[in-house]
């Protein structure tokens, strides 16, 4: 594909050569249709960039007026301390498996920088007997008060996120029990 700036190179040399009284008419005309070409070409290649350009454009734009969009709602999450809040107070994920010996993988989230294993009750319980006793959950229970480190904010203090950890990991585990 012919690139613009070799396109407005050909145009200046036809012109140079237009304005050249000492070359013959039909040399002349020759170079005028190859002009007249190299100018239908230009502005095909103008438009189409043009086409390419408006396009890419568009797109910014969307994206763009997407990101604003998405910005406005996350600050106005931010600013509302309601319950409906998409932040999470406290969160805890349970996984459990039996292949012959019983295996458990708790995770915490909104307790500390980043999400926490609250590995000492994942290796208690999987030394525990089972089904699991109300004491084995307590226990797990208070391993995970323990293991969590929260901060206070404007969606909860610390106190109730620790107490939760506990809350959350006993329901949990009730709920596989």
């Amino acid at each position: 594909m012919v690139t613009l700036n070799k396109l407005r190179d050909a145009i200046i040399e036809i012109e140079d050569s237009l304005n050249n009284v000492s070359v013959p008419y039909q040399q002349n005309r020759e170079v005028l249709e190859s002009y007249n070409s190299l100018i239908e070409h230009f502005n095909n290649a103008n438009e189409q960039f043009k086409i390419v350009y408006e396009d890419i454009y568009n797109e910014i734009k969307i994206i763009s007026q997407n990101l604003t969009n998405l910005n406005q709602k996350i600050n106005q999450n931010l600013e509302s301390n309601d319950s409906q809040s998409p932040i999470s107070k406290i969160n805890l994920g349970l996984s459990y498996w039996n292949d012959g010996k019983p295996h458990y993988r708790i995770g915490m989230g909104a307790v500390a920088i980043t999400v926490l294993r609250v590995i000492k009750a994942e290796e208690f319980l999987e030394a525990a007997t089972h089904p699991l006793s109300e004491e084995t959950i307590k226990q797990a229970a208070e391993y995970a008060v323990e293991t969590a480190k929260p901060i206070t904010d404007i969606r909860s203090t610390k106190e109730y996120r620790k107490q939760m950890a506990g809350v959350l990991l006993k329901r949990a585990l009730e709920a596989i029990k």
